[in-house]
């Protein structure tokens, strides 16, 4: 079993200290945001007026045009969550060197669809694909050679090719059938594989703002949601990986964290990979430690 691997992508600093009041200074983030869209649209990913793409884009304008002035704990709350997928759509985005594939295509006009601001079945076909292309910008980042398609991603590590199947369930109670169906996915390709789950609307309520005293704290914070979830699911996780080859279970948390030190807002990510067999194969521990590696590059 690994422990938990982090990072902090974006951090802003969000005190004037002044005046007191909370402001957002994003212009960086503006830029790289416009920037990803740019891109998107060159490769003839298209999205209209209403897109959820453009209504982050107008969030992030908003924010812009508030500096200065004091922001509730709930818009706090709510900005923190739109820059949780904010961010997951930059880093999706600049991950790529080339021109994408089909299949990365595919996915990449999935994300155009939907409403903004929902977890309802309208917008989850394009945060499942959001998720499936996240997990691909943190392999690239890793060092590993990862293709999309069938099944979800493939992963090329030590010589063997590793299937991982990508969940992003909107409930908690979901979370049983989600791994279930990740398993029988891996299981049919009759090889060990991965089964990446997101815990991004299981762990924390987005309602609420997620506060932690200082940037230190933000690791024992996340480890103790996913150790959380752990805990709660620990019945199905049994019933379902005894016995199985599937090779592990990445559970993935991604969630915007205001520091109270500094007055800081960052986006921290939490990677954890529990190994589903007595023995962890070797292309297991080289997984593990490829993303180690990545958590600690990016930290």
């Amino acid at each position: 079993m690994r422990g938990v691997s982090w990072h902090d992508l974006f951090q802003f600093p969000m005190q004037d200290k002044t005046t007191g009041f909370y402001t957002l200074p994003f212009d960086d983030l503006a830029l790289r945001y416009a920037s990803a869209l740019d891109r998107l649209r060159s490769w003839d990913v298209r999205f209209g007026v209403g897109s959820r793409l453009l209504v982050y884009q107008d969030l992030i304008q908003t924010s812009l045009s508030k500096r200065g002035m004091e922001w509730s704990r709930s818009d706090l709350a709510t900005w923190a969550a739109d820059l949780r997928i904010v961010a997951e759509i930059i880093e999706i985005v600049e991950a790529f060197t080339d021109t994408p594939t089909l299949n990365e295509l595919a996915l990449l006009k999935r994300i155009a669809t939907g409403p903004a601001r929902t977890t309802q079945d309208s917008q989850m076909s394009a945060l499942e694909a959001q998720y499936e292309l996240y997990l691909r910008s943190v392999a690239r980042a890793a060092g590993l050679n990862v293709t999309i398609g069938d099944p979800d991603l493939r992963i090329t590590l030590e010589g063997h090719t590793v299937p991982l199947e990508a969940k992003r369930p909107r409930r908690l109670k979901r979370f049983d059938d989600n791994l279930r169906r990740g398993i029988r996915q891996v299981e049919a390709k009759g090889q060990f594989g991965i089964v990446a789950i997101s815990l991004d609307m299981l762990a924390w309520d987005p309602r609420i703002l997620f506060e932690v005293p200082s940037q230190d704290d933000t690791r024992p914070r996340l480890a103790r949601l996913i150790h959380e979830v752990l805990r709660t699911q620990h019945s199905s996780l049994v019933n379902r990986t005894e016995p199985t080859t599937a090779s592990g279970l990445l559970l993935t948390l991604r969630l915007g964290v205001f520091r109270t030190d500094d007055q800081g807002l960052a986006v921290s990510s939490a990677l954890y990979l529990l190994g589903l067999q007595n023995e962890p194969s070797p292309v297991l521990l080289a997984l593990a430690a490829a993303i180690d590696a990545y958590s600690s590059r990016a930290s």
